[in-house]
């Protein structure tokens, strides 16, 4: 299931990428991950396509850990978000996807870890500095499935501090 999860963002992005005047942006960010059983740190990289005149989709990879109970080995995360100004510019809200794998650190009998996938939200504003540099925060919220290991619903909160280079 993951390897379907993720051929699918890779084509999809790829797909909207290959359409004439498309911009790409390369992106870096430092996360404050909040999970139903903690909080954390983390950070991760990413890419954003514009798909319209005021809308794009991204994915992001996160690595990070939560207050000595997870070590998240990493999580992927591909969105779809709406600008209110223009594409990479101003106030934007997201609906996103995304799928965790983490590590118990008191689970000695679970060497593989354990997975989630969610659904969610984002609110956010982006700042593009001299038509180049983007930088951007927003804040997030994912509803996350039934795990192997764990059979109730959790949540995941972010808030991301971005910084990008649009090409």
């Amino acid at each position: 299931m993951k390897k379907v999860f993720l051929t699918i963002t890779t084509v999809l992005a790829f797909f909207l990428y290959s359409g004439a005047q498309t911009s790409l942006a390369i992106k870096a960010t430092g996360s404050v991950l909040g999970y139903s059983s903690g909080a954390g740190i983390g950070g991760g990289v990413g890419f954003e396509v514009n798909a319209g005149k005021k809308s794009t989709i991204g994915v992001l990879a996160t690595l990070g850990k939560v207050q000595d109970i997870v070590n998240l080995k990493y999580s992927v995360s591909p969105e779809f978000r709406y600008y209110t100004k223009s594409a990479f510019n101003g106030l934007y809200f997201a609906a996103n996807g995304t799928y965790d794998v983490f590590k118990n650190v008191n689970d000695k009998d679970n060497d593989f870890g354990t997975y989630l996938f969610g659904f969610g939200g984002k609110v956010g504003y982006n700042a593009l500095l001299n038509e180049k540099i983007i930088l951007g925060i927003n804040l997030g919220a994912n509803a996350m499935g039934p795990s192997r290991s764990d059979n109730s619903v959790k949540s995941k909160f972010t808030a991301n501090l971005e910084v990008g280079y649009k090409f």
